[in-house]
């Protein structure tokens, strides 16, 4: 589970109260970033044997590097989070894709466009990218109205 410890203390800083308090989050996979990170991986590792190969010491362990760098961006990034009241999406800003959060009552209007695609209309137009549009509708809906 999720949680967060609340720590509250007395005025006179006799004793400590600890008050658990559980957040309610579900994750979900940027669909593009994902893919383009997996392609990233690919070809760092066909780099790295390449390299190998060649006998190029420094040139493989620079392009092992870089293939971790792209399988934890793989693991560990690009999530589109949704909170109680709040959720992370992804905006392209220039050249880099950027996370912006959005709460609840800023989003005037979400629809699925495809098996991938969704549109979330808040202060501008969204289009956000995940595995199972159906889910986060679903989880998006039931997010939502337990905040109401």
């Amino acid at each position: 589970k999720n949680f967060k410890i609340i720590i509250i203390l007395s005025k006179r800083m006799k004793y400590v109260k600890l008050l658990l308090v559980i957040e309610m989050k579900k994750k979900f996979k940027e669909y593009r970033m994902f893919l383009l990170c997996i392609m990233m991986l690919c070809v760092f590792v066909g780099m790295a044997i390449y390299y190998f190969i060649n006998k190029s010491m420094p040139r493989f362990i620079a392009m092992l590097i870089f293939s971790f760098i792209a399988l934890t961006l793989v693991l560990g990034r690009f999530n589109i989070v949704l909170f109680d009241d709040s959720m992370i999406l992804y905006e392209w800003k220039l050249a880099a894709m950027l996370p912006i959060i959005v709460d609840y009552k800023d989003i005037k209007n979400i629809e699925k466009r495809s098996k991938h695609c969704i549109i979330v209309e808040h202060k501008k137009k969204t289009n956000i990218y995940v595995f199972n549009s159906e889910k986060f509708l679903e989880t998006y809906y039931h997010m939502n109205k337990k905040d109401k």
